[in-house]
């Protein structure tokens, strides 16, 4: 599933997640949308799609607060160990026992009525098969949402900095991709923007963590020294500090 080998910039992503609100702001915006379809009073089939090690998704249920005894989980996930530390994070949250899969195509059609994917969307193969088969695993009166980045967002901007400066395509989806294939397939969804910042010290190294989380293994054939410089406007009394925002789609079945 994933085209980004998250392994070598653990790190680096750590780093990311500490200094961004988006996390944050992705979980208020995806519980508003729960409650508002479900509410916490009936049985409800989650699958999350991309869950790596389950972080999100404990902290979310966390504060969904549905009895155990009404949640059963799903989960996708490509790299074995980060699904099994998934498994131990997420059993206290269902009775029943956590199905787990290597990729959506796997999941049974109909069986889930809240898909979640969080930020997955950017490393797939082919993201309108993805949604093929992530409306197909949705059931009737279910919802998927699709958290993702489009170009307003200030890291996709850096991504199209870096490797458009080398002559390159950005090799991964955004959230552009996705709308555009939503509307084309005339699925029914909403779209939200979520707004959320991200800051940290302002030094050298700091600036290098974050660009190593966006380009992974390809940050070696860019302009490091002027990817650097792209963080100069974004200075404030030590910090750099970039408010942006993510796109939500919600598709309803």
């Amino acid at each position: 599933m994933s085209q980004k080998d998250f392994g070598p910039i653990a790190a680096d992503y750590a780093f990311f997640m500490q200094s961004a609100t988006e996390a944050e702001a992705d979980m208020e915006s995806h519980l508003v949308e729960i409650r508002l379809r479900f509410g916490d009073t009936r049985p409800i089939c989650l699958l999350d799609v991309g869950c790596g090690e389950g972080h999100f998704l404990s902290e979310l249920l966390q504060r969904f607060r549905i009895p155990a005894t009404q949640l059963s989980l799903q989960l996708v996930e490509p790299v074995p160990e980060h699904l099994a530390t998934a498994r131990q994070r997420l059993r206290e949250f269902s009775t029943e026992s956590i199905r787990d899969w290597s990729g959506i195509e796997q999941v049974p059609t109909g069986s889930c009525d809240i898909i979640l994917l969080n930020h997955s969307g950017y490393y797939v193969e082919d993201p309108g098969r993805l949604i093929e088969q992530v409306v197909a695993a949705t059931r009737s009166q279910g919802m998927c949402i699709f958290a993702l980045a489009d170009g307003q967002n200030a890291l996709i901007k850096l991504w199209k900095m870096g490797f458009g400066s080398a002559g390159l395509p950005v090799p991964y989806w955004t959230a552009d991709d996705y709308r555009a294939i939503l509307k084309e397939r005339r699925l029914d969804f909403i779209e939200k923007t979520v707004p959320y910042e991200i800051r940290f010290p302002d030094v050298p190294e700091n600036r290098l963590r974050l660009l190593r989380f966006l380009f992974a293994d390809h940050l070696e054939k860019l302009d490091t020294e002027f990817l650097l410089s792209a963080f100069d406007n974004d200075r404030r009394d030590g910090q750099v500090l970039i408010p942006t925002v993510s796109t939500h789609f919600i598709v309803r079945n």
